[in-house]
């Protein structure tokens, strides 16, 4: 089963994220943009991920950290964001196995891609793609009992 569709969380943000840029003419940082977009929503299951991991302050530091990184070292894009958004969730549908794609699948592709300031910070703050496959695994044992 190869994945045919985002989760409308994740649908959301890139909406709300799509018109913010195309109104304000951004065209630097997307992946990060979204990245704080989906841990700033109270009921992101990557939030929470981060929240079991690192605890309330550390995921308000992380976000905050990479909010204040955007606008002092942006990464410049070479599409519009709305370009940019469907040729991610199309390369991640392509490859994970999933029937929709979470907040959970771009976090982690965040953590895997070195261009990103998500990636660098989330290093610092001890966060990793081990990490978070840890902290899935905990909780999928956690069901399980």
């Amino acid at each position: 089963m190869t994945c045919t569709r985002n989760s409308k969380r994740v649908d959301a943000a890139i909406a709300r994220l799509v018109f913010l840029h195309g109104r304000a003419k951004i065209r630097n940082s997307y992946l990060d943009r979204l990245i704080v977009e989906l841990l700033g929503d109270d009921l992101s299951f990557a939030r929470e991920l981060l929240r079991m991991s690192v605890g309330d302050a550390g995921l308000r530091l992380l976000i905050a950290d990479i909010e204040q990184n955007i606008q002092t070292n942006p990464v410049a894009e070479r599409c519009s964001s709305q370009l940019f958004y469907a040729d991610l969730c199309r390369h991640l549908r392509s490859s994970v196995n999933v029937r929709s794609l979470s907040s959970v699948h771009l976090l982690y592709y965040a953590l895997t891609e070195p261009r990103c300031v998500t990636f660098l910070l989330a290093q610092q703050h001890n966060i990793t793609t081990n990490s978070i496959v840890s902290t899935l695994a905990d909780i999928e044992l956690g069901k399980k009992q």
